[in-house]
């Protein structure tokens, strides 16, 4: 495959895109009412996403950040740690509202993972679109159906992308899937999903 399909690939399947997606299809599957879906949705967009969003646009504008996809280690820190109190606010502003267990679940999934990414950035670099990409596909499968097991090819297809572009290696690559995959089944196993 090209280096032109590994950039469309990198760019239709970004964090962003793949985490939204994934709250979609949770809050879907979830006994609240339209109201509180909508109300749910737009606050994971709002509080969840938004802040590290917009703080990467102010910092590529400002020119201390080069590019969105942080190819840079040390440009990610400050993202990632935003990302990972906007996921803390999100769980705590859940918790506090009881909101319905799947949720709730969901949230802790992205509020750990989050955290773990932070925190192994400071040391090593890690692929944020696998670990993204492996929740989608992990909600599909255990959310879903079993047979969106085949959605672990795009996974593979995303890791594949990112190490022709040479943003990451093979090991962050697999390390961003079996991060987040091992995120996911302790907090569903937790929450009795498992």
């Amino acid at each position: 495959m090209s280096e032109k399909t590994a950039r469309f690939v990198t760019k239709i399947t970004n964090p962003i895109t793949a985490g939204l997606l994934s709250s979609f299809l949770i809050i879907q599957k979830t006994n609240l009412g339209s109201q509180n879906k909508i109300f749910w949705f737009l606050t994971v967009l709002i509080i969840g996403f938004l802040p590290s969003l917009l703080f990467l646009a102010w910092q590529i504008k400002k020119g201390k950040i080069n590019d969105w996809y942080l190819t840079a280690r040390h440009d990610r820190y400050s993202v990632l740690l935003i990302t990972a109190f906007s996921s803390l606010t999100v769980f705590l502003l859940a918790l506090n509202l009881g909101v319905d267990k799947l949720l709730l679940s969901f949230i802790a999934i992205g509020l750990f993972t989050n955290a773990a990414l932070f925190l192994i950035t400071l040391f090593w670099k890690i692929s944020v679109h696998t670990a993204a990409a492996a929740i989608l596909a992990l909600v599909l499968i255990f959310i879903y159906s079993s047979f969106f097991v085949l959605t672990f090819f795009l996974v593979f297809l995303i890791g594949w992308a990112r190490v022709a572009l040479r943003k990451h290696t093979v090991a962050q690559a697999i390390a961003g899937v079996l991060l987040s995959t091992f995120i996911f089944i302790v907090i569903f196993k937790l929450f009795g999903f498992i």
